[in-house]
């Protein structure tokens, strides 16, 4: 039990969910059938900006970067940038299966992935 843990936001897939809390680990993963809450902190030691759920994805975006979490293996794979990194901070992020698209202060739009 975390004391005066706050929840500050909840995404949902068909079969999993995350929560944002306000301390560390600062997210909380259940669902696909875990008895209890689950989290990274080797990976998640601050606050992230945003989180999504996805089939059975959960894509992060921390200041070092968006992260995408597979809930089965419980593995954390940065996603990297490439050219556009400077280009401006995450407005929004949206995620499906195989890919991600990316929305910057620069008003561009970035897609990565399969879609």
């Amino acid at each position: 039990m975390i004391a005066d843990l706050c929840y500050l936001k909840v995404e949902c897939s068909g079969s999993l969910t995350v929560a944002t809390i306000n301390k560390a680990p600062y997210i909380l993963i259940w669902g696909n059938g875990e008895p209890t809450a689950w989290c990274l902190p080797e990976i998640i030691t601050k606050p992230p900006q945003m989180a999504k759920c996805v089939g059975n994805f959960i894509y992060v975006l921390l200041p070092e970067g968006l992260f995408k979490i597979d809930s089965k293996t419980k593995e954390a794979v940065k996603i990297e940038d490439g050219d556009d990194a400077m280009d401006g901070e995450v407005l929004q992020f949206e995620s499906g299966s195989d890919f991600t698209l990316t929305l910057k202060t620069s008003k561009n739009l970035y897609a990565r992935g399969g879609n």
